[in-house]
């Protein structure tokens, strides 16, 4: 959590000066290297399995679940604050929720309910502190 909250603050300056797609790329090419040496460190080659189904599935997760989701985060974090992304990504597991209701049928128990109604009551909560703190921005600047 607070590796991710660190990067999120980090990320808010970063997209703001730089390209989205250069700054993505360069992240990724770090994560993959840093991946790939994990791998030719720690793992054994007879350990790993790299049929075409494993291949296919990580080059999914690689593109879709991790390039395109922070590229999407970095053009997004251009227009929007830090403590105001960190709300949305809270929100994941809501959505998780909702799509996983939507396309599978499943439900949850009354703790996930709940769980769910505080992130979004914080997420409510956020925008309306923020609705405020901008009209008090423009009365002062008038």
């Amino acid at each position: 959590a607070a590796s991710s909250a660190m990067f999120i603050l980090r990320l808010e300056g970063a997209a703001r000066r730089h390209e989205a797609a250069e700054l993505n790329a360069i992240s990724m090419m770090t994560a993959t290297t840093l991946c790939l040496l994990w791998v030719l460190l720690f793992e054994r080659a007879e350990d790993m399995h790299l049929g075409p189904q494993q291949l296919l599935a990580a080059s999914y997760l690689g593109l879709v679940t991790t390039a395109l989701t922070s590229f999407l985060q970095t053009i997004g974090q251009k227009s929007i604050n830090a403590e105001s992304a960190a709300i949305i990504y809270a929100m994941d597991p809501v959505y998780a929720a909702i799509f996983s209701f939507l396309l599978l049928g499943e439900t949850m128990g009354a703790q996930g309910i709940a769980g769910g109604a505080l992130l979004f009551a914080a997420a409510i909560l956020n925008i309306s502190l923020e609705d405020k703190k901008d009209d008090k921005s423009e009365q002062a600047s008038q």
